[in-house]
C-alpha cells in the first residue's frame, strides 16, 4: 500500500517558487526520501499542462 498520493497541484507548486509552501516543501521532501508514492492516471497530463498555465500567469 502506499503512504502518499501525489496530486499535480503539489507537483506544479514545486515548479513556481511563487507557489511555494511550507507544505509543498514539505511533500518535496517526503517524496525525496524513500517510500512508496502513486499519482493518479492523469498525473502526468495535468502537471504537463499546468507548466505552460503557469508561464502564461
Amino acid at each position: 500500500m502506499a503512504s502518499l498520493v501525489i496530486d499535480s497541484s503539489l507537483a506544479a507548486a514545486w515548479c513556481f517558487p511563487d507557489e511555494r509552501t511550507d507544505y509543498t516543501n514539505a511533500v518535496l521532501r517526503a517524496v525525496s526520501a524513500p517510500l512508496e508514492a502513486i499519482a493518479p492516471r492523469l498525473w502526468a497530463d495535468e502537471v504537463r499542462n499546468s507548466v505552460p498555465m503557469g508561464l502564461r500567469r
